[in-house]
């Protein structure tokens, strides 16, 4: 797949005070973004894509994939017939932009969440989980 959500379940860990830290990144024509195995918070980003991405396939002109550690994003937008992505530092555009399938990002960031509900149930639940699960089932 081309244009994708991509994770690792197997680096996830989760901090003394609950938050799950792991890798998850964006792969869009091909290329990682912002790079391959990029740390954030997954169970977080994750529930965000999905609630971003389910409102533009419902219509929405734009949707914006941001992460929780740096100033790195995603924004998908509408150009007639072609759906769009700008990769953005700061929100400067980084780099051209690329036409992409929103339904293959989004097809990919409920396969990752079935994934990680999966792994995680029941070894590292919690608030961030029951809210992925509320998101990734609706």
């Amino acid at each position: 797949m081309n244009d994708e959500i991509c994770i690792d379940p197997h680096t996830f860990n989760r901090s003394g005070s609950g938050a799950v830290s792991g890798k998850i990144w964006i792969r869009i024509g091909g290329e990682a973004f912002p790079e391959d195995d990029w740390s954030d918070f997954p169970l977080i980003v994750l529930k965000w894509w999905i609630v971003e991405l389910r409102r533009f396939r419902a219509g929405s002109p734009a949707a914006s994939l941001h992460f929780m550690d740096g100033d790195f994003g995603v924004s998908l937008t509408r150009d007639g017939s072609r759906i769009v992505a700008r990769r953005e530092r700061a929100g400067v555009v980084i780099g051209e932009v690329i036409q992409v399938d929103a339904e293959s990002l989004f097809a990919s960031a409920l396969v990752a969440a079935t994934d990680v509900i999966s792994r995680l149930s029941g070894t590292m639940g919690g608030s961030d989980l029951e809210l992925l699960v509320r998101e990734a089932i609706s």
